[in-house]
């Protein structure tokens, strides 16, 4: 069994000077580990030592913590820190919210009872943790010469026996007017004179075979289970009833509830308590588009059979089902193709002397050599109702070109016959559109799409953007923005996109050879005629024209054309206005609670920081910034200049004197911790800010993290650990969600 002990991340924690705050003892719900200037590891229960740190990793479990010295492991006590077990094994696993634990040492396993401390006599080859029913979600499996299985808690669920233990998945309908299926697991036992099944919640036994041994399922679905009785196999259902004697010398569970039977002169099939086929056949197969039709070969044909009716149907070998319940394939006596109906009759007469394809199609080829398709799935099975010499595929295998001599035609697969055979048309797959584009030998030109519809090449695709616009996309990709209520084209048109704008309500206009993009109003007025916005290249992370709309203002990023950079504009009216010079180059937005933050770059990289003031609309909060990042579900703000870091929040208060080197947000995973460490840009040192800027420590630590950042064990099995870990040179320690220092020791260990 492969141990999950994982190791601690000490990587990352740092030596520095000797804290010069007093420690607030507390005794902690669960021991909580220390870590030396030798990353070794202890465990505190926040009054004293508990262990020495002479651990290389650890594992908490809900009471108990795995532990490892030099590759070897043990357990201790969750609360004392007691060793339950030595570190003398080569792996331990425990199960689930458990009191029973898996240990190896060499080839061997063995279970230990952490509440007894008792481990088990018996060794095992093998232990594994299956699940088996609500009851049981977590059944322990040992196995070797002898077998047991136990329940997490310690409960011996099936007692030491010399044998082993097995699980088959049976498989019901639970209502046969509306088939649902259900899977149940079931325990097996075997030993040498009988196979044992157990009820999965009672865990009583439902039936015992004397002299049988269970064969394994392989994945296949059934509601049986496949045994063997003196060398033969059998089929018996969960109370032990023989459904299928055991005769057999091999049984084989296929797809639908089929199984295949070997037997002493040949194959058969069985199903749902009927044997379909006797064991007499060189071949049975099915088909897995449909449980109705099965088929038996033997020397010099193949036939199909109904499962549901007394019908079947012989024919040559090579036959095959299309259309799920008809059959294609050649008579007995001449050897000519046809179609029949599984259950039904000929649908094709037998007479056409071969067949082509697929893939591009089934095609029937009469005795001139002309060729007629066999209709596909969506169309109803008939003789080819039309003759022709060759086809071609038209971008897929859904439409083809038939030539018949010098004519033309065009076939849907879904539709059948679009246009017959004609002479001095033209049909060709456009690429760029997905479009099959004919030209008629009038000149007209039609166009068809894969589903084999006619499109109208003026209005193929039609979306409405608001009330009074759509858009209207052509063949060639060319979108134009549409009044829905006189039906007229309004402006140019786009290549790139059109689209709306949610947030700000506008129509947004983009060509794929520029980098600048117009604006519409919802009502079709267009807004960028001296101004033009910035269009950004694609990307996941958001459209690519900023509108940021605050307050009932909105706006963006744009230029004149005689302008090289960029202005942040405001839209007024029906007018774009710049509101700052044109020195800019991109710009980003980024959400702080319900507001918004807008940074812009300038030309030399800095930034300059544009907020949302609440009623005073947009102002600048920062100039000519290095760095910046948002913390957005506290509202902070930070920002970086020459002199350091400052924080303002979401209100646009500056809460700091700028003389941090660095600030940054530590935060458990669950978030239900956070504060903000700064380091002191004189000392390097770091101290805690709460969530509303405050000071909560000074800067006096080389280290703050979030403890299940440094112990990641600790956010897996929810484990009461205070909330932040603090290092220095000389001490390794832990504060509370005030930032107040609640244990701390040496580095050294002395």
């Amino acid at each position: 069994m492969k141990s999950r002990i994982a190791k601690i991340g000490v990587t990352a924690l740092l030596f520095a000077q000797v804290s010069t705050f007093p420690v607030q003892a507390a005794e902690f719900s669960t021991i909580q580990p220390y870590v030396l200037s030798n990353n070794k590891i202890g465990f505190t229960n926040g009054e004293k030592l508990v262990t020495k740190a002479i651990y290389d990793s650890i594992h908490p479990y809900k009471h108990y913590v795995v532990v490892s010295t030099a590759g070897k492991y043990g357990i201790l006590d969750g609360k004392t820190g007691k060793t339950l077990t030595p570190v003398i094994w080569d792996s331990i696993e425990l199960a689930n919210d458990g009191k029973i634990a898996i240990v190896q040492k060499g080839g061997w396993f063995q279970h230990l009872n952490l509440t007894t401390q008792q481990l088990s006599a018996e060794k095992f080859v093998g232990a594994h943790t299956y699940f088996l029913s609500e009851a049981y979600p977590d059944a322990v499996v040992m196995g070797g010469q002898k077998t047991t299985m136990l329940d997490p808690s310690g409960k011996v669920l099936i007692p030491l026996f010399a044998g082993k233990i097995s699980f088959a998945d049976l498989t019901f309908v639970e209502n046969e007017d509306e088939p649902k299926e259900k899977q149940v697991r079931y325990v097996l036992t075997q030993t040498a004179n009988q196979l044992t099944l157990y009820d999965p919640v009672t865990l009583q036994p439902k039936f015992t075979l004397n002299h049988a041994e269970y064969l394994p399922q392989d994945g296949a679905k059934s509601a049986y289970i496949r045994v063997r009785v003196a060398g033969k196999e059998g089929l018996v259902d969960s109370s032990g009833t023989y459904v299928l004697e055991p005769k057999y010398k091999k049984l084989t569970f296929w797809n639908h509830g089929y199984v295949q039977v070997k037997g002493e002169q040949g194959i058969g099939l069985w199903r749902n308590g009927r044997m379909l086929a006797e064991p007499l056949y060189a071949e049975v197969g099915i088909e897995s588009g449909t449980d109705e039709v099965f088929s038996t070969k033997s020397a010099g044909k193949v036939t199909y059979h109904s499962s549901s009716q007394t019908w079947s149907y012989s024919f040559k070998p090579g036959a095959e089902i299309v259309h799920n319940d008809y059959v294609l394939g050649q008579d007995l006596q001449t050897g000519m193709y046809g179609v029949v109906k599984v259950g039904g009759d000929v649908v094709i007469p037998f007479q056409y002397p071969r067949v082509e394809g697929p893939p591009a199609a089934r095609l029937l080829v009469r005795q001139d050599g002309k060729k007629g398709l066999l209709p596909a799935y969506e169309l109803p099975m008939e003789e080819p109702q039309f003759w022709f010499d060759t086809l071609t595929t038209l971008g897929s295998y859904s439409m083809l070109s038939i030539q018949d001599g010098n004519k033309i035609g065009l076939y849907s697969e879904t539709k059948g016959l679009l246009l017959s055979p004609q002479q001095n048309r033209v049909i060709h797959y456009e690429q760029n559109n997905g479009k099959v584009r004919v030209t008629e030998p009038d000149g007209k030109i039609l166009y068809y799409g894969f589903d084999g519809k006619l499109v109208d090449p003026n209005k193929w695709l039609v979306q409405d953007l608001t009330d009074r616009l759509s858009k209207r996309v052509s063949l060639d990709n060319k979108t134009v923005l549409i009044d829905r209520e006189t039906d007229q084209q309004i402006g140019k048109a786009y290549t790139r996109a059109l689209y709306l704008d949610e947030q700000s309500n506008l129509v947004v206009g983009m060509n794929a050879d520029s980098d600048l993009a117009d604006l519409f109003t919802a009502g079709g007025k267009l807004l960028t005629q001296e101004m033009k916005v910035l269009a950004q290249p694609d990307s996941p992370y958001g459209m690519p024209v900023t509108l940021v709309k605050i307050g009932d203002e909105v706006y963006s990023i744009g230029k004149k054309e005689n302008q090289t950079g960029l202005a942040l504009l405001k839209l007024e009216g029906d007018q774009l206005t710049p509101i700052s010079p044109f020195d800019y180059r991109d710009i980003q937005v980024r959400p702080l609670k319900d507001k918004q933050l807008l940074i812009v770059t300038r030309a030399d990289g800095r930034f300059d920081l544009w907020a949302d003031a609440g009623e005073q609309g947009l102002r600048m909060l920062e100039e000519a910034v290095l760095n910046f990042d948002t913390i957005d579900q506290l509202g902070v703000i930070l920002v970086k200049h020459d002199s350091g870091w400052d924080a303002y929040t979401d209100t646009l208060q500056k809460k700091t004197n700028g003389n941090y080197r660095s600030m940054q947000l530590v935060a458990s995973y669950d978030e239900k911790d956070r504060a903000i460490a700064v380091q002191d840009r004189q000392t390097g040192l770091y101290g805690l800010l709460s969530t509303d800027l405050n000071p909560m420590t000074q800067p006096v630590y080389e280290s703050i993290q979030a403890t299940d950042h440094v112990f990641l064990q600790s956010f897996w099995t929810g484990a009461d650990s205070p909330p932040f870990v603090f290092t220095t040179k000389q001490h390794f320690g832990y504060l509370d969600e005030l930032g107040k220092e609640l244990f701390k020791t040496s580095r050294t260990g002395k």
